[in-house]
């Protein structure tokens, strides 16, 4: 819970936020709060509990929040989502930080197999604030009309570092294998490169990330919370990224549909 501004003046000597002890039936980067779950609604992942109630109301419950309670998104959680949703929606907040946060999101939940995508908050909003301020209709707008996360992360990409072409290809690797050819079409027109050059070198890309997608996805998120922080303008925790609790086999499966998709002799398929 967070404590109360408007408490007497001795208790602001206190945290600002007081956690529940945990437990061995209680661990809570394990946990997720989620108001009123229905089957067939679409998770949307937010950074707190009064967002995902937000989300929960404004779409009629066709969209369920979904916060991690008080922590930064853990792989955990993600595996719980993902197993839920193939398509998740990610709703952070809409400035920086809720930014860096959704990528890392993305990157969590595409090493899963995931492909979730991205509602476009007017900027420095977040659910709650759309919802308590009688912009709901905006908030469910913003749902319905999500947009695959790789075409954010890979814009925002080259935005800040156009020379990254290995970066720009990992985030293809993570997208589906029918998102490839538009993938390759954007970097193509933003370096001025051929899109056939560019499917040829997405092969060694995509046989590293079908190989270990966990170990990119962490790989990718420490060097982006690197170039965030320097700046000043996130705070996002280094957190650890631990091994898929999934078997070699169950991993094996999940990523087999992109593998037959990705690489043969020539590359990747068009």
């Amino acid at each position: 819970a967070r404590r109360n501004p408007e408490g007497a003046e001795d208790a602001k000597h206190g945290p600002k936020y007081l956690n529940t002890p945990e437990t061995p039936l209680f661990h809570k980067g394990d946990q997720l709060y989620i108001p009123s779950p229905r089957p067939g609604a679409t998770p949307v992942l937010v950074e707190g509990p009064l967002d995902a109630i937000a989300v929960t109301l404004a779409s009629n419950g066709q969209h369920i929040g979904v916060a991690p309670l008080g922590t930064s998104f853990t792989e955990t959680q993600a595996v719980h989502v993902a197993a839920v949703c193939r398509e998740p929606i990610i709703a952070t907040d809409a400035d920086n930080a809720g930014r860096a946060a959704a990528e890392r999101d993305y990157w969590l939940l595409a090493a899963l197999g995931a492909s979730p995508r991205t509602a476009r908050l007017p900027e420095a909003t977040d659910p709650a604030s759309l919802l308590g301020d009688g912009n709901g209709r905006i908030l469910a707008d913003a749902l319905r009309s999500s947009k695959p996360t790789w075409i954010g992360v890979l814009q925002e990409r080259l935005d800040r570092d156009p020379d990254d072409f290995v970066g720009a290809l990992t985030v293809i690797a993570a997208a589906p294998p029918e998102a490839w050819p538009e993938a390759t079409t954007i970097v193509a027109d933003r370096v001025d490169a051929s899109a056939t050059l560019l499917r040829v070198s997405l092969a060694p890309v995509v046989q590293a990330w079908n190989s270990n997608p966990h170990q990119v996805a962490a790989a990718q998120t420490v060097k982006r919370i690197a170039q965030w922080t320097p700046t000043g303008e996130t705070r996002l925790r280094r957190t650890h990224v631990a091994p898929s609790p999934a078997s070699p086999k169950d991993r094996g499966e999940l990523h087999r549909s992109k593998a037959a998709h990705a690489v043969g002799d020539r590359g990747p398929t068009p």
